[in-house]
């Protein structure tokens, strides 16, 4: 059975599904980027950190 069918029996019955709607997140994909790098600014490292 379709997920479309069992929603429409339900809702014609004023049912309600205990487990609620699955959600989609983003968290792990990264996003575009904002905006472009008008600096040119280098952030990879060349070597460890000294003091």
């Amino acid at each position: 059975m379709s997920e479309r069918t069992v929603w429409k029996i339900c809702s014609t019955n004023e049912w309600w599904c205990v487990f609620g709607k699955k959600v989609r997140s983003k968290k792990g994909r990264p996003g575009a980027p904002a905006h472009e790098d008008l600096v040119r600014r280098q952030f990879t490292v060349t070597g460890p950190n000294r003091a």
